[in-house]
């Protein structure tokens, strides 16, 4: 997923610091991945403008040397014909899930993943459900939480604006938030940010989207069990990863919108917990990992290259695999159109 500009950049760092024109100074570089799987993301960009950014199309890729990967690792031993499955979607040779794999499908994939809940098994971290785009994602997660037993707490946001160039300290801060109400801000709904209304219960599954402290294994990415939901604190027991049973503290802190490719005429400011609901996740974010059970809800045609052998492949067998699709599972072919 990583951009040709990002290797790119690496290059000439290297060559700088080493003193010599030799590609990355004369150092090793290993790159791993797989162009069949999701592409950089580049917004509002054609396919061809999509396939340029790629490390594929970088002057340095003549460089490398290719090794060929060929044995699943993910994929349970003797489940050869699951894996073999998943190349035929990969490759494009795969036109449409057919008659062939009626099993796939399931008209209500929340009950079907979540028929038991029990609000502190942790088995359900092992579980997920992908969807293309954070609107459904956010859909999926609320309808999961309410069937959680448990009473739901709210915790609001406090939500500043500021326009570019203008320092908080500086006294100019009211000027971006006479022009935008704090109606408005409150309803500015981000990927990397929290939502201003963070809806929780005790024992519901979340996961961070900051980077707080690496050492501790507070990644951006880590999945954590909720214990206790104070108004200030949140105590959470990490799920995920070498810090595994971990219980943490996580106070609100304030996030923006300076780092992210936001198309906001100004910069936002959140004061909240820098959490968001896991049950679901975008196909994109869930890139790497691997799950025990998954679920793929789609509502529209999935829009990028590899999103659907991503989301297929997350899991180690085929029969732990269910799809939904919206009104009818005639419409697979469509689910295909972007990735052939």
């Amino acid at each position: 997923m990583i951009p040709r500009k990002a290797i790119e950049m690496i290059d000439r760092t290297f060559r700088d610091l080493l003193a010599n024109e030799i590609p990355f100074g004369g150092k090793i570089i290993i790159l791993g991945g797989d162009f069949r799987q999701v592409l950089p993301v580049v917004k509002k960009a054609t396919h061809m403008q999509v396939i340029n950014e790629t490390i594929k199309y970088s002057f340095l890729w003549p460089f490398f040397e290719i090794l060929h990967l060929t044995i699943n690792m993910r994929v349970k031993a003797g489940n050869q014909e699951f894996a073999n499955w998943l190349l035929t979607i990969g490759n494009g040779e795969l036109l449409h899930l057919d008659a062939s794999t009626p099993d796939l499908y399931c008209k209500d994939i929340i009950s079907w993943f979540f028929e038991k809940i029990d609000c502190l098994n942790t088995n359900f971290i092992n579980h997920i459900i992908l969807s293309p785009q954070n609107d459904e994602v956010n859909k999926v997660n609320e309808n999961i939480l309410s069937r959680v037993p448990g009473e739901e707490v709210i915790s609001y946001s406090i939500d500043k604006a500021t326009l570019y160039g203008v320092d908080k300290s500086d006294g100019r801060e009211e000027e971006a938030t006479l022009r935008y109400s704090i109606e408005y801000l409150n309803s500015i709904n981000l990927p990397g940010l929290p939502p201003h209304q963070l809806k929780l219960k005790v024992g519901c599954i979340v996961m961070l989207i900051r980077n707080i402290s690496i050492v501790d294994g507070l990644c951006n990415g880590t999945r954590l069990t909720v214990l206790k939901i104070g108004k200030r604190v949140l105590t959470c027991q990490i799920a995920t990863g070498n810090k595994n049973g971990s219980i943490v503290n996580l106070p609100r802190i304030e996030l923006n919108t300076l780092s992210s490719n936001s198309s906001l005429p100004f910069v936002l400011y959140r004061r909240q917990f820098p959490v968001r609901l896991a049950y679901a996740l975008t196909i994109n974010k869930a890139q790497g990992q691997t799950f025990d059970k998954v679920g793929l809800y789609i509502e529209r045609p999935i829009f990028s290259h590899g999103q659907l052998y991503v989301a297929l492949s997350r899991c180690t067998t085929k029969e732990n695999i269910k799809i939904f699709i919206k009104d009818d599972p005639v419409i697979n072919n469509i689910v295909y159109r972007e990735i052939l």
